[in-house]
């Protein structure tokens, strides 16, 4: 396993086999679920395969194991430590619930614990770069055989993000609320969200093959906070817009000004979507500070890890100046 730890190690990650891989997962996963709906709850559990089932399952169970862990007394606004207690306990248990085979949970286990895929005991605080090593490791499975295979596989890998990752959702989106964790994924005015990325971009996807608009998106998600049972959300980016409705009070236009500005000038999702594609790759893929904690391995970065292509970045000029100054602005103002 390899952590990276310098701005050359993200360059060299970036032209690694793995990363191209991973990308090109992330890119296929959004073209598979145009105009489909996610499904939550009991019904995630039907209609799927074991292998799914086991994961969702286990998902579940970690939201039972945050009932188990009293909050301390803290008044602080962010931060409560009995999120460190709820993560020494998914640290114990988890290595031995886990439905994979031993050689892929032993691939699996330093994205899921070493690199915080729920939240950081430390610094209690979630993040894009969290969510990041939650989702290299349904990755993992994939590249591994363990989930994708046989006639159904491509189905199997929608279900990764049309059940399984909405239930991870509901489960750090309790964690952020009971132990009030601290946003780790904020970066101002050019800020997307303060915990998330991801499920704006395939949130996106889902809705390119509907005739809901961006601006009804966001009435859907004001309502659906506002009036709980008066709207079905079924897409990834509805319900993350909802979430921000019950985090935080004042102006939408205050506190997320730049989804505003998408959800009241975008006429439909097609540009939106090809945006949050180019922020992903350098907002959260390209960004030292997101991605420096994540463990990589031969499946995640290439054979040559641990010479080859750290050798290589470490000799090549960098132009970091002219790629963050780029990178300031948001894609569709381009």
């Amino acid at each position: 396993m390899q952590r990276i730890q310098t701005d050359d190690d993200v360059l060299a990650w970036k032209q690694s086999p793995g990363y191209r891989s991973f990308f090109t997962w992330i890119e296929r996963r959004a073209e598979r679920i145009i105009g489909k709906e996610i499904v939550e709850g009991d019904a995630a559990e039907e209609g799927c395969s074991e292998r799914i089932r086991k994961i969702l399952l286990l998902l579940k169970t970690m939201e039972q194991w945050s009932d188990e862990v009293e909050l301390y007394p803290e008044t602080q606004r962010f931060g409560n430590r009995a999120f460190r207690k709820y993560i020494a306990v998914v640290e114990e248990r988890l290595p031995s619930v886990l439905p994979t085979p031993p050689e892929v949970t032993t691939q699996i286990l330093p994205l899921l614990l070493q690199s915080h895929a729920f939240g950081h005991p430390v610094r209690l605080d979630y993040g894009s770069g969290h969510e990041l090593s939650f989702v290299l490791s349904l990755f993992v499975m994939v590249q591994m055989g363990y989930l994708g295979q046989g006639d159904d596989g491509e189905k199997e890998e929608d279900d990764l993000v049309l059940r399984v990752f909405p239930r991870y959702l509901s489960l750090v989106t309790g964690l952020q609320k009971k132990y009030r964790l601290e946003p780790a994924g904020s970066h101002g005015v050019w800020g997307l969200d303060d915990y998330c990325f991801l499920p704006y971009l395939w949130g996106s996807a889902q809705l390119l093959g509907t005739d809901v608009t961006p601006q009804q998106a966001l009435e859907n998600a004001r309502r659906a906070a506002t009036e709980p049972g008066s709207v079905v959300v079924k897409d990834l980016w509805t319900i993350s817009l909802q979430r921000i409705f019950e985090f935080k009070t004042g102006p939408f236009f205050g506190h997320s000004p730049l989804l505003n500005s998408l959800s009241t000038t975008m006429p439909n999702f097609k540009k939106i979507h090809k945006g949050l594609v180019k922020m992903y790759v350098e907002e959260v893929l390209g960004k030292r500070v997101v991605v420096q904690h994540l463990f990589l391995s031969e499946i995640t970065w290439g054979p040559d890890i641990a010479l080859g292509a750290k050798k290589e970045s470490l000799n090549k000029p960098r132009e970091v100046g002219k790629v963050e100054a780029e990178a300031t602005k948001a894609p569709w103002a381009r």
